[in-house]
């Protein structure tokens, strides 16, 4: 339990710019920025923060806030960081990661929900917003807000009112270049030149600054210079007195305004005249893009970060056409004391399965009849007192397994739920679509159940190649969204729960649960998959809900 004594309740800016020269210490940044604000004292004399009666440092709360940046989740050190949070800063919600911490506080400040299953930013909400910071309406930070909780993507951003304003940067950045024209690597100056084509005529420009936090952190990278300068043009702006919309700062993530990978432009007047599939599209390329990130393979020229993902778009297109639910970050998590069975797992899941909504079309065609009198009986055709029989034909939607083959997995922890499942398409005549995975994901195969026997299904299984490696839901998720059938069948994982979810928003699919494997040590499995679920709740607030344990 955190304590704090004697400490005043604080605002995080995340205005500061670095430096361009020197050594680039991220740690010191985060030290500095973050952490220092946090020990502000109310009246002068003894203050400190406590974590269960031990006192935390500055560095023990920069370490802490270190590895809540990570790629996965670090739950305790998450749990850590938000109480520290929330009793250290004046607006604060714990329901999203420690990573949004800026678009947190800002939305709290301004009284805006939080985005959650029951609480969905839509595209109009970013398209009014942006008109109204136009017309002065709305804060700049309001529009951040808005936008962060919409798109909830992990990158540096910033945003310019037109591409007039962009240009307007672009001249401001190429003169201030030009003053350390003897300081700066053939590379950099190739790279500033490069910027100055770049024009912001659509809604979003994006580019890759570094593949990881370690690399062009030289003094004078143009990584380093393009951040340092567009904080310092919009403190100019801030001194200058000039409107809010003209140009701002858009710190999505406290870990990419540190050092960033990634810099989204953002052009506010497109958004505010963009209709809502122009918005959706856009943001939907750049967070396929932030998943499939391209490396930067040259020092010496710009990497657009959306420009793979729209290919591959474009390539589709071509080929074609030839809310805050669930449970609380601090509420217990209760699974069963002792190892499912396999008939408690066939009960689990036939019954979210009765429940799953029909679809328009599968293989598994349920017919209805009822009588009515807008068919004549084929019995007496000519009395219209008689009702006639008219047949409904709906379909169920298909189940789909998906099974963690990862090297702490044998066959013999997934049988009683193979098993299970099979059993369960037997029962209710339905088909069986079957994957693999473990860091990468097997060929889709189907398990053909009618009319065979339970011993030759799990025969056929069998001869089924499996993959091997690590494990990773995420791949998935992505799978299953981007199929408007996959995103309508009943999915199921079954696994050991020893994954940690990424420190990011993704989509979680809409009728996916897990299932647990069979184990011995059935006490450490429940503890893997509290950990896991801790992990998703800001993915998935309803993630125990969706574990059949």
């Amino acid at each position: 339990m955190i304590t704090v004594t004697n400490i005043k309740p604080t605002v995080l800016s995340s205005r500061f710019m670095g430096s361009i020269s020197g050594t680039f210490d991220p740690y010191a940044e985060v030290k500095d920025n973050i952490v220092k604000p946090l020990f502000n004292p109310l009246v002068p004399g003894n203050f400190s923060i406590e974590d269960n009666g031990t006192p935390l440092s500055e560095d023990d709360i920069t370490q802490s806030l270190f590895a809540c940046s990570d790629d996965r989740i670090n739950v305790s050190e998450e749990q850590r960081m938000k109480q520290i949070f929330e009793k250290t800063l004046i607006n604060y919600d714990k329901s999203l990661t420690v990573r949004e911490i800026y678009a947190v506080q800002s939305g709290v400040a301004h009284k805006m929900p939080l985005p959650s299953q029951r609480v969905i930013y839509v595209e109009t909400d970013v398209s009014d917003t942006a008109k109204e910071l136009l017309c002065g309406q709305v804060s700049a930070e309001e529009w951040f807000a808005t936008l962060a909780f919409y798109t909830r993507v992990s990158a540096f951003g910033f945003y310019f009112a037109n591409e007039t304003a962009w240009n307007d940067f672009k001249q401001y950045f190429t003169a201030e270049t030009a003053k350390l024209s003897t300081l700066l690597s053939a590379d950099t100056v190739k790279l500033c030149n490069d910027l100055k084509s770049i024009r912001l005529n659509c809604l979003t420009q994006s580019f890759v600054l570094r593949n990881t936090g370690q690399e062009n952190n030289e003094p004078y990278s143009f990584a380093r210079l393009f951040q340092y300068y567009l904080m310092q043009y919009a403190e100019n702006i801030r001194l200058n007195n000039l409107p809010e919309y003209t140009a701002g700062h858009l710190p999505f993530s406290f870990s990419e305004n540190i050092c960033p990978t990634v810099a989204i432009i953002v052009n506010v007047e497109k958004h505010a005249h963009a209709n809502p599939s122009q918005i959706k599209d856009e943001w939907k390329t750049i967070e396929t893009s932030l998943t499939i990130k391209p490396k930067v393979m040259s020092l010496n020229k710009l990497t657009n970060l959306t420009a793979v993902a729209r290919s591959l778009k474009k390539m589709s297109a071509l080929a074609s056409g030839a809310q805050t639910g669930g449970l609380g970050q601090t509420t217990r998590m209760r699974f069963r004391k002792s190892r499912i069975t396999p008939l408690d797992l066939f009960k689990y899941i036939s019954r979210i399965y009765k429940h799953t909504a029909f679809v328009q079309r599968s293989e598994n065609a349920l017919k209805s009849y009822k009588m009515t009198y807008q068919k004549p009986s084929r019995r007496d055709p000519d009395n219209p007192d008689k009702q006639g029989k008219t047949v409904c034909v709906k379909y169920k939607p298909d189940l789909h397994i998906y099974l963690d083959c990862s090297g702490s997995i044998s066959e013999q922890n997934y049988q009683d739920a193979i098993k299970s499942c099979i059993n369960l398409a037997k029962k209710m005549n339905i088909n069986l679509y079957f994957n693999s995975f473990s860091h990468f994901m097997s060929q889709t195969r189907k398990l053909n159940t009618k009319g065979k026997s339970m011993p030759e299904i799990y025969k056929e299984f069998q001869k089924i190649p499996k993959v091997s490696g690590g494990t990773d839901y995420e791949q998935i998720w992505h799978y299953i969204n981007r199929s408007h059938k996959l995103r309508n069948e009943m999915s199921l994982i079954i696994t050991d729960f020893e994954y940690s979810a990424p420190n990011r928003h993704c989509e979680h699919p809409k009728y996916l649960y897990y299932a647990p494997v069979s184990v011995r040590d059935w006490t450490g499995l429940t503890k893997c998959a509290e950990s896991f679920a801790r992990s998703a709740l800001s993915i998935c607030p309803d993630i125990r809900k969706r574990m059949l344990m």
